[in-house]
């Protein structure tokens, strides 16, 4: 069996997971790494004997790619997109497509209508726990949903050079609650929006002009409820929790800790481990999952299951949070 061939731009945290998945998928090669630091391009070079490539002209150029896969800084992502189409490769892109709407809206045409296969890189649509909870919402196990409340909070706050790329906490971590909230609200879309956002504990988050706590509200059309709260420090984990409430019931994913043991002494009951610590930790079957996905789409040059609209929309949300912290009111969304 002919392996598709894959050009990865971009070696951070998300870049280095990718690459180990790729490696280790049977239908997958690695082509090209590229990443303008050199660092990091030697580090995996010498790690696991791949070929660097001298610039993204070789990779666009060279018809033996088959796929790239962007994992780079954000302001490069839709750049990226707009070269892969036109050099004719499958495209998976991580979140989000770009920091400037105007300039997503210019190119929403050509990316959506474009014939091959392009993805993007919502994980957390792939965990199995999520999977499930969606699915059973959508099969109106709880009857007719009312509410959804997501909470979403980061062990510790990132560098301030990730930071200072990441676009916001809306559209950094916000990003993929709202998208869940999508999903789960289904065709009954969201009509407006408001939301809190404070600076209570990391001075380079505030310097940046960001928030590191968030809390956001949503209303849709026929008049359901969602609620994200999300902060940039959880001293005891990685906190990822999701309750959606329906006429018939309720659902919960609870946090995933580091085991199931519950441990009972003279000093505590039902004692349990830790929170797991990172996002890596928690969602790595999701990338696993995420990538085969990817590649059964690319193998039968079908339509991603998370596609540029889906990004754009929630895109389009933010952009709506960000101006009712801005003009502290409730904002009405408007997806055109």
């Amino acid at each position: 069996m002919k392996k598709i061939k894959i050009a990865i731009f971009g070696l951070g945290r998300i870049g280095g997971t990718h690459l180990k998945n790729i490696l280790s998928h049977p239908k997958c090669e690695i082509k090209y790494i590229f990443d303008p630091n050199l660092d990091k391009v030697n580090f995996f070079k010498k790690k696991y004997n791949v070929k660097v490539a001298k610039n993204s002209s070789e990779i666009f150029k060279d018809k033996a790619v088959d796929v790239v896969y962007i994992s780079s800084s954000t302001n490069s992502h839709l750049d990226l997109i707009i070269k892969a189409i036109k050099s004719k490769k499958f495209i998976f892109c991580e979140k989000p497509i770009d920091l400037d709407l105007n300039k997503i809206n210019k190119f929403k045409n050509i990316c959506n209508n474009y014939k091959k296969t392009l993805q993007i890189g919502f994980n957390r649509r792939y965990d199995p726990s999520i999977s499930n909870l969606v699915n059973k919402c959508k099969k109106k196990k709880i009857g007719n949903i009312e509410k959804v409340i997501v909470t979403s909070r980061d062990r510790s706050a990132p560098s301030k050079d990730y930071i200072k790329v990441s676009g916001g906490i809306l559209r950094d971590c916000s990003i993929h609650d709202i998208d869940l909230i999508n999903n789960i609200f289904d065709k009954d879309k969201i009509k407006e929006v408001f939301c809190y956002a404070s600076n209570l504990f990391d001075k380079n988050i505030k310097k940046l002009n960001d928030h590191d706590t968030v809390v956001s509200i949503f209303k849709t059309y026929k008049g359901k409820i969602g609620i994200i709260n999300n902060s940039r420090r959880s001293v005891y984990g990685y906190d990822q929790r999701v309750e959606v409430f329906g006429s018939k019931g309720m659902l919960q994913m609870k946090n995933i800790n580091e085991n199931n043991i519950l441990e009972y002494n003279s000093k505590s009951t039902e004692s349990k481990p830790k929170h797991l610590n990172f996002f890596l930790e928690r969602y790595s079957d999701s990338f696993k999952i995420q990538l085969d996905d990817f590649i059964n789409s690319v193998v039968k040059n079908k339509k991603a299951r998370v596609s540029f609209e889906d990004c754009r929309k929630t895109l389009i949300i933010c952009e709506a949070l960000y101006k009712s912290i801005k003009m502290r009111k409730s904002i009405r969304v408007n997806i055109n």
